[in-house]
């Protein structure tokens, strides 16, 4: 459910868009304050400071109001127009906030981190997702699922996190995303001061100029995937099933080995089942001990209650 500019029982405005989709909440706060020219060229250093807290920190701060008005409220209520909403927050396992920007501030908003020890506009060191509203639309359209769109926001988030400065714009993270997972806590970041991504987005910016400039049908950019991964992780997105997003999200998690080694154990338990009418079963436990994941392999003749009681079983 998308709801535009749902409103606090007082009448005040408490975010630019609402989407609520598989127990998550997503708040989106849109400026369309662009940089200056004295602050673009680097001039005048208080009016870049006034640019990023007007398109940037501002919205943040709109956005922490709502998700802690939200997060203190078991039974959450706004309206939209003429119809009033509760939402039963505990049925809420993730709420996040993203900031839109009319255009792209680049570097300045891509890891925020990087300079809010001079420009001070995030005093508790917690940043949104900042994008620009060109940026978003590529982001969508190359990550087309909820769980893909999903994954990638919460790698972008942890970019905050790094020990080190990165450096980059938005689509050469999301190119570092595609080819790399866009995981920093990998052995080849270990003691860097410094991290800084370039040439990530060339698949990204072919594929923009051969669509949008020259009109071709062409498909975009896609992480290299695993034999019958794909179609895997879409079928658990369109069952449509309470934490399906959930279940998409560990299994876009798994490494390529990961998933190289879950399809084959699919395949090979599958094959099983063919052979011998019977359930065959395997489990696996991610890394960090907090999921994991289970496959079941039997004839069910389409009775999903069946499918049910052997899951919980």
């Amino acid at each position: 459910m998308t709801l535009l500019n749902p409103l606090y029982p007082n009448g005040e405005e408490m975010a630019d868009v609402m989407v609520l989709h598989d127990h998550k909440i997503l708040l989106f706060q849109c400026k369309s304050k662009a940089l200056t020219y004295r602050a673009r060229v680097g001039s005048d250093f208080d009016v870049l400071r006034d640019d990023v807290q007007k398109a940037i920190a501002d919205s943040f701060q709109q956005g922490t109001r709502a998700r802690d008005y939200l997060h203190a409220n078991k039974q959450a209520r706004f309206a939209v127009g003429e119809k009033a909403f509760a939402l039963d927050m505990d049925q809420v396992n993730g709420l996040y906030l993203i900031s839109v920007t009319s255009m792209p501030f680049q570097t300045l908003a891509a890891r925020l981190a990087n300079t809010n020890e001079v420009l001070g506009l995030f005093p508790h060191n917690e940043y949104p997702w900042s994008l620009s509203l060109g940026d978003l639309d590529i982001v969508t359209q190359i990550l087309d699922s909820p769980a893909q769109f999903l994954h990638y926001m919460l790698r972008r988030r942890q970019v905050e996190g790094t020990p080190f400065h990165v450096h980059a714009d938005e689509m050469d993270y999301l190119g570092f995303y595609l080819s790399h997972g866009m995981r920093f806590d990998r052995d080849d970041f270990e003691g860097m001061d410094d991290v800084g991504l370039s040439g990530f987005s060339d698949d990204i910016d072919r594929w923009v100029f051969e669509k949008f400039e020259r009109g071709q049908n062409v498909n975009p950019p896609q992480t290299p995937t695993v034999d019958g991964f794909s179609d895997f992780l879409a079928d658990v997105e369109l069952t449509e099933d309470d934490y399906a997003t959930d279940c998409a999200l560990a299994l876009l998690d798994l490494s390529w080995e990961g998933r190289m080694r879950f399809m084959e154990m699919i395949a090979q338990s599958k094959e099983c089942s063919r052979q011998d009418k019977g359930l065959h079963s395997f489990s696996a436990v991610l890394k960090d001990g907090k999921r994991g994941l289970s496959f079941l392999s039997f004839d069910a003749n389409g009775d999903r209650i069946e499918v049910f009681k052997q899951a919980t079983a």
